[in-house]
């Protein structure tokens, strides 16, 4: 396990019959060389077949992993680069690049550059914004909703510059089907877990509440 880690370089899985990695609230600097790289085997014994392999509330560059493991779990992330792997879950994150994978279930999630699976008899994309050309599993509530909208429907974000402070942050001018487009009306993407849709609602309505008569009141962000 690494918690709590800033990583400036590439993580490195080496080949052998290894259990799980569980990576959590870390950042592996994004930058020309990838940010985890899950060596293969040359025989069965030192594949890494078993090995499951979790991200949680990360922050890293391109993923490249061996056709062998068990799986990645990629939870409430942001991963700017390449994200190549082979059964994938992908969950409530942000994938600022193109996405390979033999198998995908990924919900709630924005994918700002090309997806292709190999299987699409198995898994799902479930309330995603995907590019209209990506090969996936059957699309259930995903976003656009046709090749057309594309143009209109695509996210947009404050920053996609590390270490600024709106980075991975959806717009403002971001349209409502992505801002409340996740299964519980919140954003997709890697800062669903913030709530930020049902903050400001609530938060509208309770200055409404108490504002006296000819009074206005508005919500300015900043950032």
């Amino acid at each position: 396990m690494l918690d709590g880690f800033l990583v400036a370089g590439t993580v490195t899985v080496e080949a052998g019959a290894l259990g799980s990695l569980r990576i959590a609230h870390c950042t592996l600097v994004p930058g020309a060389a990838p940010s985890l790289v899950v060596e293969a085997g040359a025989t069965g014994e030192t594949r890494n077949t078993g090995l499951a392999v979790e991200l949680d509330h990360v922050i890293c560059g391109s993923i490249e992993a061996a056709p062998y493991l068990a799986g990645i779990t990629v939870r409430d992330s942001i991963v700017q680069g390449a994200l190549e792997a082979p059964d994938l879950v992908v969950e409530r994150s942000t994938v600022l690049g193109t996405t390979n994978a033999r198998t995908l279930s990924a919900s709630e999630s924005i994918f700002t550059g090309l997806v292709t699976v190999a299987r699409r008899q198995t898994g799902c994309a479930r309330y995603c914004w995907l590019p209209p050309a990506s090969a996936v599993p059957r699309r259930f509530r995903c976003q656009p909703p046709d090749a057309a909208a594309a143009t209109t429907i695509r996210p947009t974000f404050t920053s996609t510059t590390l270490g600024e402070p709106g980075y991975g942050q959806l717009a403002r001018a971001t349209p409502h089907e992505i801002r409340n487009g996740a299964r519980d009306e919140g954003e997709m993407g890697a800062f669903n877990f913030v709530g930020q849709p049902r903050r400001l609602a609530d938060l509208e309505a309770r200055l409404h509440e108490y504002l006296r008569l000819g009074l206005e009141a508005g919500v300015f962000f900043a950032t």
